[in-house]
């Protein structure tokens, strides 16, 4: 049960978390949203070596090394990915079984979704993912993140659905007060996360406590972060009805039971962790192959003379209009001119990133060879 205060900061109330349903089949047996959290969690925590190669797995653990146990952290959030079933519009799904959990104050809310316009058969609730990356903003913000890295955080966790939510979301779902809840219903989204922090095993001490300030999510990291959360989240909910928890479970005990589940899941994939081989030719990477074309010999021969690909972009930095002439015909020769191995990489940087894609780039790791 989590304790969490009202905002005129003069009384504490408890909330049951166990009482906000996160999994339910046909029948009537819930599996609550805190219980979920822990299976994701432990999940995250279990596959982080597994599901992540090197290169994502250094740039989450260096964003999120100033809080302390990246791994533990990183588990965590993903934990958090469902906040939004905590919401009037999805407890709602499940009326008849929200109501029995929740008390008759909360009923009107509830019902709001299903008394709203739909067509047979068709979900008339705002999706859980997009509530999950409000909640999960403001949740991170009055821990003391930046607001750049609580919105980043947000999408990565919001997005465990296929959809990366955006700026525009965020506020087109802000404005569904009906569906997000009032005051009450964020009450009980801080104590979700409060509650998960506290029965991890880790003691990271209190999410507010830790070094937030510093943690910047680059495009790696958040992409890591997403990844993670999305399998994680896959693996998790490979849970039968007749497993679920219930609302009277007691959490102490299957926060400690956690690891014994959601194990045997784990291992069952079969996975074995990312390691990347010294010698990454064409030949050595697929020893199968008894012919290449030539363009797979042309590019193993450009990356291999790559040491610095921020170098690469800065030298064709200042040449990017006579490049993009030189390479107009799809890399064939333009006006009796043949492209370079330099025209090719300025061309390829320029195609993914954009002309000011490739200048933010460069700019950023001016003075930093290494970055």
């Amino acid at each position: 049960m989590g304790v969490v205060s009202l905002s005129n900061g003069e009384f504490r109330l408890p909330v049951d978390v166990r009482l906000i349903w996160g999994k339910l089949g046909d029948g009537c047996r819930p599996h609550p949203l805190i219980c979920h959290a822990l299976d994701t969690a432990e999940v995250a925590y279990q596959l982080f070596d597994l599901c992540l190669g090197p290169y994502l797995r250094n740039r989450l653990e260096a964003a999120l090394e100033p809080l302390g146990d990246a791994r533990e952290w990183a588990a965590r959030l993903a934990g958090l990915h469902d906040l939004g079933k905590c919401s009037p519009t999805f407890q709602g799904l499940r009326a008849d079984v929200a109501k029995t959990l929740l008390p008759e104050s909360d009923h009107a809310a509830i019902d709001r979704l299903r008394e709203g316009p739909r067509s047979s058969g068709a979900r008339t609730d705002v999706a859980h993912g997009l509530i999950s990356a409000l909640y999960v903003r403001k949740l991170l913000v009055k821990w003391g993140a930046s607001a750049e890295t609580a919105e980043a955080i947000g999408a990565a966790l919001g997005a465990h659905h296929g959809y990366v939510p955006g700026p525009a979301d965020l506020r087109q779902v802000s404005y569904k007060r009906g569906a997000i809840g009032g005051e009450t219903w964020a009450t009980r989204v801080e104590a979700l996360a409060d509650e998960l922090c506290r029965l991890r095993r880790t003691p990271e001490g209190e999410p507010s406590a830790a070094d937030w300030a510093r943690v910047m999510m680059d495009g790696p990291a958040e992409l890591a972060l997403a990844a993670l959360t999305s399998v994680s989240d896959w693996v998790a909910s490979d849970r039968k009805e007749v497993a679920h928890a219930g609302a009277g479970v007691d959490l102490t005990a299957y926060a400690a039971g956690v690891a014994a589940t959601e194990q045997p899941k784990v291992k069952s994939l079969g996975w074995e962790a990312c390691t990347v081989p010294e010698d990454t030719s064409f030949g050595s990477l697929f020893p199968q192959s008894s012919e290449r074309r030539d363009l797979q010999t042309r590019l193993e021969q450009l990356v291999a003379s790559l040491h610095d690909p921020v170098g690469g972009l800065r030298a064709g930095r200042h040449h990017l209009d006579d490049q993009e002439h030189v390479l107009g015909a799809g890399g064939r020769e333009v006006d009796g001119l043949r492209p370079t191995d330099d025209d090719v990489r300025t061309a390829v940087a320029h195609r993914s990133l954009g002309r000011e894609g490739v200048d933010r780039h460069v700019m950023a790791h001016e003075g930093n060879p290494a970055g």
